[in-house]
Order: C-alpha cells, then sequence, then structure tokens
C-alpha cells in the first residue's frame, strides 16, 4: 500500500495524469528549463507538461535538465513502481518511510505524522548535535527517511515489501546530477574570456528574472554582498515600477553592513526597509520561522537570511530574491555544492549505516557514531590531503540541501512568499566556476569578477567596495531577547531526551550567560528541544 501525503504549506499541483494513461505525477514548488539550447530565455513547465515530457524523454534524463524548487512523485501504473526526486540543491524537503499503512512520503514530517505517529531515531539526534544538521538520508524519526538532494529513488514490490530495515539509502537513492561534469566545466577557462562570461552570467540573470517577475511581483533582500546587491540591481532595471528591498539591522545601531545596503538602494533607487532584530520582535520572528521548518538547522548564517524572508515577505510580494549559496557559488572550491558527492562526513555516515544494518555496529547513540562524524579541524585537514587525490571529496561543508535551503523557504512561507535563488540554477553555476578557479590556485577566492559585474549598475567606488561580512550575534541574543525563551526550554526536556547526557549543554549555557561568546553546542540543543516540543503538540493534537 502507498499513502500519498501531500504538504499543505507550500504550492502543490493536482495529480497530473499522461495522455497514454501510464504515469501519475505529483509535484511541489516549481520547475524550470531553458526554452531551448544556447538561449537565456527559462520556461517554467506545469506538472501536465512536465510528465510528457517524463513520457518523451524518460526521468532520469528529464531530472539532468531541470532547475528550481522542487520535490515530486511519479507512479507508473503498469510496473507499478513509484519513483521520487528532489530538486538538484535541495530547496525542497522530501521525506518517506514505512508504517503500518504501507510506504508514506510527504514533503513535510508533519504529512507524515498524520499516519501512525512514529518514535524519535536517537542515532540521527547524535548526527544532529555533533554537525548541526541533519544530513540526508538520515531523519529525526524512526524507520523515516529523506531523499538527498539532487537523488531520486525507485520503490518496486521488492522494496516495498523489504521495509525500513531492508532499505540501504546509501545505495538506493541515486543522483542525476552530473557532479564530475559539472567540477570539470567549471574548471576550464570561460570560453571569450573573462568579458565574454560577464556578459552571459548577465544575460543569464536578466532571463531568469523576466521570467519570474512576469508572474508574480519581486521584491530583493539585501545582505551586504555583491550578490544580492546585483540580484536587486538587475530586478530593478527590468521593473517598470520602484522595487522592494529589506534588510536587516542585527546590533543596537546600524554597522558598515547597513551604510553599504543603504547607500545602494539610494543609487538603484529601492524602496528600502530596514528590520531591526531585538527584543519581542526577535523573539516572535524566531517562534514564527522555527514553526515552519520540519527538522532542527544550527547554522548561524542561514538564520540572517530567514528571518530577513520572515520579516520582508508580505502584501503583494510573492517571490523574495535570496542570495543565498551565492557564497560557494563563487568559491575556488565548488566541489561544496555537489549534493551527494561534496561531504565525506556523508560517506563516513554511509558506512556506519551499513555497519548497523548487518549488525556490526549496534544502533546506540553516544560516541559509537559520534566518533564517525568528522570534527572542522578534521574535515579542514582532511579537504587539504583529499582535494589532490579526489576533487569530489574536498568540500566538507554543510550541504545545502541539508537544512541551509529548506530553512530559508519555510521563512519564506510564513509571509506567503516564494524564496528564488537565482544564482543556485545549473547554467550560472558554471559559468561562475569559470571565473573563479585559478589553475594554480584551487583554494582563493575571487569576488572581483562578480563585483566587476555589479559596476555595471552602480559607481565602481560603491561597487568596488571591500568585501562585507557579518556574524550573527547568537550569545547576546541568548543573554537578552532569546534568555527566557531558552530557559524554559533547558528546564522541561522531555524523557524521549533524557537519555542524552545534556551536561555539555548546560555547562555551555552557563557560561553563555557568564558572558562567553561561543554557544554553538548549547544552540544545537535549544533547537532540538523546541524540535521535540513541536512535535508533541502536533502528536497531541
Amino acid at each position: 500500500m502507498v499513502h500519498i501525503s501531500n504538504d499543505t504549506a507550500g504550492h502543490c499541483d493536482g495529480p497530473a495524469v499522461s495522455k497514454c494513461g501510464r504515469y501519475v505525477l505529483a509535484l511541489e514548488g516549481e520547475c524550470w528549463m531553458l526554452a531551448s539550447s544556447g538561449s537565456n530565455a527559462w520556461r517554467v513547465l506545469s506538472a501536465a507538461e512536465l510528465i510528457e515530457a517524463i513520457v518523451l524523454r524518460g526521468l532520469a534524463a528529464v531530472l539532468s535538465m531541470l532547475d528550481g524548487s522542487f520535490a515530486l512523485a511519479l507512479w507508473d501504473r503498469p510496473n507499478r513502481q513509484l519513483s521520487l526526486a528532489r530538486d538538484r540543491f535541495g530547496q525542497r524537503n522530501l521525506y518517506y518511510g514505512w508504517r503500518t499503512e504501507g510506504l508514506v512520503f510527504g514533503s513535510s514530517l508533519g504529512a507524515l505524522e498524520r499516519t501512525t505517529p512514529s518514535q524519535l531515531d536517537l542515532q540521527s539526534i547524535s548526527i544532529y548535535l555533533a554537525r548541526g544538521c541533519v544530513p540526508a538520508p538520515y531523519c529525526l524519526l524512526q524507520d523515516t527517511f529523506k531523499l538527498a538532494a539532487g537523488a531520486w529513488f525507485a520503490v518496486g514490490h521488492a522494496q516495498l515489501r523489504a521495509g525500513a530495515s531492508g532499505h540501504v539509502p546509501g545505495i538506493q537513492q541515486r543522483s542525476y546530477c552530473s557532479a564530475p561534469g559539472m567540477c570539470g566545466r567549471a574548471g576550464q577557462p570561460p570560453a571569450g574570456g573573462q568579458t565574454a562570461a560577464l556578459r552571459r552570467i548577465d544575460l543569464m540573470l536578466h532571463g531568469l528574472l523576466e521570467a519570474n517577475r512576469k508572474r508574480r511581483p519581486l521584491t530583493s533582500l539585501l545582505t551586504g554582498g555583491s550578490a544580492a546587491a546585483l540580484l536587486a540591481a538587475v530586478a530593478q532595471v527590468q521593473s517598470g515600477v520602484q522595487l522592494h528591498a529589506s534588510s536587516l539591522i542585527l546590533g543596537k545601531k546600524a554597522d558598515d553592513v547597513c551604510h553599504w545596503n543603504r547607500a545602494v538602494a539610494r543609487q538603484l533607487g529601492l524602496a528600502h526597509e530596514e528590520f531591526y532584530c531585538g527584543g519581542g520582535t526577535l523573539l516572535d520572528g524566531v517562534l514564527r520561522l522555527l514553526a515552519g521548518c520540519d527538522e532542527p538547522c544550527a547554522d548561524a548564517g542561514t538564520l540572517q537570511h530567514a528571518l530577513a524572508h520572515c520579516w520582508a515577505a508580505g502584501g503583494d510580494t510573492t517571490i523574495a530574491l535570496s542570495a543565498a549559496g551565492a557564497d560557494r557559488v563563487w568559491s575556488a572550491d565548488q566541489t561544496a555544492l555537489l549534493p551527494g558527492w561534496a561531504s565525506a562526513a556523508r560517506r563516513v555516515c554511509h558506512r556506519a549505516w551499513r555497519r548497523i544494518h548487518e549488525g556490526r555496529q549496534p544502533p546506540q547513540p553516544g560516541p559509537v557514531l559520534l566518533a564517525a562524524i568528522p570534527t572542522d579541524h578534521q574535515r579542514r585537514d582532511a579537504a587539504t590531503a583529499a582535494s589532490a587525490r579526489d576533487p569530489l571529496c574536498a568540500g566538507f561543508t554543510m550541504d545545502l540541501g541539508d537544512g541551509v535551503l529548506p530553512v530559508i523557504a519555510a521563512g519564506g512561507r510564513q509571509r506567503c512568499a516564494q524564496a528564488l535563488l537565482p544564482w543556485l540554477q545549473r547554467d550560472l553555476v558554471e559559468q561562475a566556476g569559470q571565473l573563479s578557479l585559478r589553475p594554480r590556485d584551487h583554494h582563493q577566492i575571487r569576488p572581483q569578477a562578480l563585483q566587476q559585474l555589479l559596476a555595471r549598475y552602480l559607481p565602481h567606488a560603491l561597487a568596488l567596495a571591500p568585501i562585507r561580512t557579518r556574524t550573527t550575534p547568537l550569545a547576546c541574543w541568548l543573554r537578552g531577547p532569546l534568555r527566557d525563551w531558552a530557559h524554559a526550554l533547558l528546564a522541561s526536556a522531555s524523557d524521549e531526551l533524557r537519555g542524552l547526557d545534556d551536561r555539555m549543554y548546560r555547562a555551555q549555557w552557563d557560561a553563555v550567560l557568564a558572558g562567553a561568546d561561543d554557544c554553538t553546542l548549547v544552540w544545537r540543543w535549544l533547537l532540538m528541544l523546541h524540535w521535540h516540543q513541536r512535535q508533541g503538540v502536533h502528536r497531541a493534537g
């Protein structure tokens, strides 16, 4: 029995049936592809158009050509086979698992929990506490799995009968991204030189934003980076009306990033609005953001982008332009972008997973599996050694689909907005990679090309200003507006989580209250407690 669960929080087309009657497709989100080879025009596909393309070319071939933010399920009637697929960078989640009703799947854990509730998976919780995210294929619920970004999974009668105990996601989830090809093309010099490459990137941005602007109004988020400012500039040039833009003030007063955002907004003629992160406004924003997340993600940088979406996306605005992921697109090591290939920690997890299911390692939380998760220092050392022999093992950063992008999308959904991430389109990634890499120094970041592109829209002195960075003041927030919320969570840990040793988290909480700035561990623990508390309320409801 297959039970289909749809996420009511996201846009989901009704099931589409192919003209031949063989396939049934459920599509959530939006997917698009280039209208023709060599063109800069993008075409958004409906579920009906997508299913006919699958009939003509096959699912694997169509997936390799798609861009966008989507999760889909395809049912093959004659062969009685279900195929699940997720977009290449993981902007949409897709979960599946085994319950008493049979195989269930959906784009949110809440959809799956409408069936027989599942218990917590302490093994996955241990991984989350070690990494700050839940890497695919793990899930915080037992007998439940998360489809990896850029992967698809076919379920036949044999897999259905084998159940969760016979499922090996590291093998049965197949990647449709051409990772070696993308790495190779990114390492090649741009055709026609840097000037021609910049022009192609500019035309691609214009084509993508034009295709979306015709459907819904746009807004822009200014984060202090050249990538975000460039999106705002292109959108304003195309728009016949004044574009709305927003930014965050993280401290008690405006910093250099705020001043730069204001200058960019004045030069482009944007309707600029600033939001102050503090007091009850901050607590309300954090709680609304976490309420829309399927699982915790403790990446502090993501919190800034997600809060900006949560506050700024409203009114008539339905598409919020975000530069999330641009730092990796324009970095020298683009292997961190390749889902399913970049993370050596994920490969270690797969090996541990196999040992557990083969009975060679007990499925218990704690040091057994935590020892298999590399620390930050180990990842950096291993990256240096691995890059020389295997470029696909060189990236050890958090995969974008393991929580970063879904959290940003959740922030937009709080105001019924769609987060559009133009820098994560396949062709833009390849073009940016050709400008970012130098053949003899693969670890140097070269944002100058992006700034030169921005200089087409802004004065050179403003566009070529030094790169601005800001950190999320989590420790200050925990000592201030989030203190009562954090204290209540720490005091209400449930019996289901008491099997985990929380002494180190409580010790760091005391240190934060005493003035320490390192709150990494306690922030992860707080997000886990809040997520578990919401799960309990959901089940009771």
